[in-house]
């Protein structure tokens, strides 16, 4: 399984540890070129204990409108940095950086898997062309209202 990930060389990111925000991991993720890809992929931001980027992993590559990526591939990559906090992040090429019913789906399950692990789940982060971005966090949108049924996926 490790060797369908695409591990970025950290070198130059860890001369200058910062510790990590919404705003700074989507940063990162564009300098990386995920705002340029014409294809959806999920990535993988995983920090220490002082939340400083650890390991960032292009865990999934999809087609333009959508990107498939399993429950295990993504806490796999957060394990197997050796740690127990992550962002993830994907990009929407066409522009509109509004979460599919998709997007609410994974952030609900992310958020669920992360707390029977006793993990921090920081930010779901949409990318949208020229670097733009879309926090599910800052949105309040990290957990359906309690009560409230699920959004159904495709």
């Amino acid at each position: 399984m490790i060797d369908q990930f695409a591990t970025v060389d950290l070198r130059i990111i860890k001369k200058q540890p910062q510790m990590a925000t919404t705003a700074h991991i989507s940063g990162l993720l564009t300098q990386l070129g995920l705002s340029d890809s014409a294809q959806e992929e999920l990535w993988v931001v995983a920090l220490d204990g002082s939340r400083n980027v650890r390991t960032v992993v292009c865990a999934a590559k999809g087609g333009y409108h959508d990107c498939d990526v399993s429950m295990p591939t993504i806490m796999s990559a957060v394990l197997l940095a050796g740690t127990d906090r992550f962002f993830v992040a994907h990009n929407h090429p066409a522009g509109d950086l509004e979460p599919t019913n998709h997007d609410f789906d994974l952030t609900w399950r992310l958020a669920d898997a992360a707390e029977m692990m006793d993990m921090i789940f920081e930010d779901h982060v949409i990318v949208g062309p020229g670097g733009d971005w879309y926090s599910l966090r800052g949105h309040k949108q990290m957990r359906p209202a309690r009560g409230a049924a699920r959004v159904a996926t495709r």
